[in-house]
């Protein structure tokens, strides 16, 4: 059987050294951690991914919340985005919400590509698209800005309850298609 160690109230366990340098790597992977929740569903290159939130993907009802609760307005505080060539995917039956704060960026978010073609052909249907704190409400609900020569193109957005996105003293857009779209 093995002795499982037990440390002793009294033992010096740390030098201050490694103490510091433990209290530094905690911080960041913390920091880490908190930006990789910050991103909510990141779409970086996928293909043909659906999401359908009902249950057993029958009747209407929206079992599914895709929720990023972050007021910053720093990238990647959108609930859903779209990034390098994510094509031919479907979003649909779900509540999502998000307080993206950027007037660049919106709660679904069609980016830019290093790739070759855009961020084509994706569907987004049957969804209720709103903010996830009131006092931070989003600049825009859907915002998509392509890339020059690999446009974001033939996305589908229809069948949606877009509603509760209008910022406070503040010029919004349900659906915002910037350049390249």
């Amino acid at each position: 059987m093995v002795k499982k160690y037990i440390p002793n109230d009294k033992e010096k366990y740390m030098s201050p050294k490694q103490k510091a340098f433990f209290k530094k790597k905690l911080t960041v992977w913390k920091n880490e951690i908190i930006k990789a929740n910050s991103q909510n569903l990141y779409l970086n290159g996928a293909d043909n991914v659906t999401i359908d939130g009902r249950v057993n993907a029958t009747g209407t009802t929206k079992d599914l919340n895709i929720i990023n609760t972050s007021t910053g307005s720093v990238t990647g505080t959108s609930a859903i985005r779209f990034i390098n060539d994510a094509s031919s995917n479907t979003v649909k039956y779900c509540t999502i919400k998000s307080s993206e704060t950027r007037a660049t960026s919106g709660i679904i978010f069609f980016s830019t590509t290093t790739e070759t073609t855009g961020n084509d052909n994706n569907t987004i249907e049957f969804n209720d698209i709103t903010n996830a704190v009131d006092a931070n409400r989003p600049v825009n609900a859907i915002y998509s800005l392509g890339t020059v020569g690999k446009d974001n193109s033939e996305n589908i957005i229809s069948n949606n309850n877009i509603f509760d996105f209008l910022k406070h003293a503040s010029a919004s857009k349900g659906i915002f298609l910037s350049s390249n779209t």
